[in-house]
């Protein structure tokens, strides 16, 4: 039995990305067709803006397109109301410098309407502030604008007073009525602040197989090297994809980022699992280089008018734990397990419970590092520095008393030097967890079969912080059923609580 699962993305008539699945249970080579394939021109949606600055956004039938090229948005979520206002600012950077470039968010309706006619904008609530802080460093921001809401929240999000209210989710008057106030006050708050204006708002295991793919276009056919698919994976590969003034006949990698600094144009892509990855590029007609790309060895293809295409592949730990970051002016790549924190003087790691960082930058030489006043010493590779770090280890002060299916813990007057925040690795089997400070309730946690990690950053110095399990009910879903046993036999109780610190550290340029 053959199934496919097969997607192109055209760029234009001979250049794509094609994405494909494939099941079989014998090797074989399966062509794919794509020499007439007359409908390669993109056609024109009708969804197109222009801001006061001139940039266009648009989208076909295909992808979306900024400024009339294609553009591949990365899209990631940060709930403005369930991060401090002083956290806002660090959170989007982190996501910018992750590669995304739309933050997605959630309007929960009960937290700015708690009561009926009762409106609440400020704090941890003020929605106005957070999309500005995402304009200001460049971030679009897609709106989830309710009236119910997913996001783990009980009852949709709805305030109190409207799930009581007879015939939400329907188009009884009452309820259109209050819905519609809140789309009203919503857009009291987003006044000014969408692209149009000049702001950011936009809107099964399976087993391995060996495959040969091609690609019949109608002046050639690009035929992929033999590859092996890892159970249900995806890959996509590039073909005829034009970079500068070559263009990579095929690759069996996958696309990751591009940086531009001077006459070098750098590709990284991401080495599939088990696959030997290659490259073919035409660098004028009928005159290929090709070779294997090996792992962190650069593959440097010079072009005609002298411009170099430079590959580099990484491994899909290192893919997973790159940052984009513009230093001195050049665009770079950073790659560290720690959370990144970027901007144009510093660099600044965050780092859970390991007081030692391990940093790799690209280019290599790209600013003179230093930490503590003191130049760093780059551990050289042909593809970029390398940098090893340590700050002093620290014990937190955390003292906890647990007792059943409540627990208390008393919390540190401030944070150790070279932490950034203190997190408790919450282990508990049982429903609904709680966490309350002098009777207010803080945050919560559904039980979903791992370890809470709540921080405490902003709530030290205060009284101690009470924990509180609810019983098992059968409303939660998605937990495995074997635990699911074990806590409706066992019962709700803490297990341990254990004070983590997250350690930082800041490189200057």
């Amino acid at each position: 039995m053959i199934k496919f699962n097969i997607k192109f993305i055209a760029l234009n008539n001979t250049a794509a990305f094609i994405v494909f699945g494939i099941s079989i249970h014998a090797q074989k080579t399966y062509e794919i067709d794509a020499s007439h394939l007359t409908a390669a021109t993109p056609v024109a949606i009708n969804m197109q803006a222009t801001n006061p600055q001139g940039v266009k956004l648009s989208a076909n039938n295909q992808y979306f397109e900024k400024d009339g090229k294609p553009w591949f948005p990365l899209m990631g979520e940060m709930h403005y109301n369930r991060v401090p206002p002083q956290d806002w600012e660090e959170g989007i950077l982190k996501m910018k410098n992750a590669g995304l470039s739309i933050i997605a968010t959630y309007i929960f309706w009960k937290e700015h309407e708690p009561e009926k006619g009762v409106w609440d904008w400020k704090g941890n609530c003020d929605l106005k502030q957070f999309i500005q802080l995402c304009a200001k460093h460049n971030v679009y921001v897609w709106l989830r604008i309710g009236p119910w809401s997913h996001g783990e929240q009980l009852n949709g999000g709805f305030p109190g007073w409207v799930q009581h209210m007879q015939g939400t989710r329907r188009n009884t008057p009452e309820y259109l009525d209050s819905a519609t106030t809140l789309y009203n006050e919503i857009g009291k708050q987003t006044h000014g602040l969408f692209f149009r204006d000049g702001g950011p708002i936009v809107r099964l295991s399976m087993p391995d197989k060996k495959v040969v793919v091609q690609v019949r276009l109608k002046n050639e056919t690009i035929r992929f090297p033999e590859l092996t698919l890892k159970g249900q994976k995806t890959l996509i590969l590039p073909f005829n994809l034009k970079i500068n003034d070559v263009t990579i006949k095929y690759a069996t990698a996958q696309p990751l980022a591009k940086i531009n600094n001077g006459n070098a144009t750098t590709l990284f892509m991401m080495k599939p699992e088990d696959v030997n990855s290659s490259v073919s590029v035409e660098v004028k007609k009928d005159s290929l280089v090709a070779g294997s790309l090996k792992l962190n060895e650069p593959f440097v293809v010079k072009g005609t008018i002298g411009k170099k295409l430079i590959i580099i592949l990484l491994s899909r730990k290192d893919a997973e734990n790159s940052w984009g970051a513009t230093i001195n002016g050049k665009q770079a790549m950073i790659i560290t397990s720690a959370d990144v924190i970027a901007d144009d003087r510093s660099i600044q790691l965050h780092q859970m419970n390991n007081a030692s960082f391990n940093i790799k930058v690209y280019p290599a030489n790209v600013a003179a590092f230093s930490f503590s006043n003191k130049k760093l010493i780059a551990k050289k590779y042909a593809w970029c520095d390398e940098y090893s770090l340590a700050v002093n280890k620290v014990v937190v002060d955390a003292k906890t008393t647990i007792k059943n299916k409540t627990a208390t813990v008393t919390l540190p007057s401030a944070l150790p030097k070279n932490t950034s925040n203190m997190f408790l690795k919450i282990n508990y089997p049982g429903g609904l967890c709680t966490c309350k400070q002098d009777g207010k309730l803080l945050t919560d946690n559904l039980f979903n079969g791992t370890s809470w990690l709540p921080g405490t950053k902003n709530f030290l110095n205060k009284t101690a912080l009470q924990f509180s399990i609810q019983d098992w009910t059968d409303n939660i879903t998605g937990v495995d059923r074997k635990l699911v046993n074990k806590i409706k036999t066992g019962g709700s109780r803490f297990i341990s609580i254990e004070a983590l610190p997250q350690y930082k550290l800041n490189i200057g340029f």
